[in-house]
């Protein structure tokens, strides 16, 4: 089932000034994720029954900027979702993680410099040992291709 999208805020969790940060909830498989999207608002402001692009009331001064960072936002994520969909790793942990820019660095290419710099120190038997690992972990993983996020205790 595909991911949905809606923002609110938490009217709980208002600051001194009375204001709350506005997130974008991500659902999908009936798991939930909270995105902060940095904006603040006073509760006053924000849409009941918001139509998509206008979240926020005219009567906020700067409502247009928010509306247009809160657009972006959403389309960032409707764009992870549907990357994340063609991989068939679609979930609101994975959707969150590319939205908060967790590292797309290639995990076997940062555990193969890691062996480059044992050897550079001269430790020849940590760097058997974790070669031993790299090349065990491929075997099970079935690919070299292993990005940070898709490592968790369900791998």
């Amino acid at each position: 089932m595909p991911a949905t999208f809606k923002y609110i805020i938490r009217e709980n969790r208002k600051n001194k000034n009375g204001t709350c940060v506005i997130y974008l909830r991500i659902t999908c498989n009936r798991k939930l994720k909270y995105y902060n999207t940095g904006s603040r608002i006073e509760p006053t402001y924000f849409r009941d029954d918001p139509t998509p692009g206008y979240w926020i009331k005219k009567s906020q001064p700067n409502y247009q900027t928010i509306n247009e960072d809160l657009e972006l936002i959403l389309e960032d994520a409707k764009g992870a979702a549907r990357q994340l969909r063609r991989e068939d790793k679609e979930t609101a942990d994975n959707i969150k993680a590319r939205l908060v820019g967790a590292s797309k660095d290639d995990f076997f290419a940062f555990g193969y410099d890691h062996v480059d710099q044992l050897e550079d120190d001269n430790q020849f038997w940590l760097r058997k040992q974790t070669k031993a690992t790299l090349s065990k972990l491929a075997e099970f993983h079935g690919s070299e291709n292993l990005s940070f996020t898709e490592v968790n205790t369900s791998f």
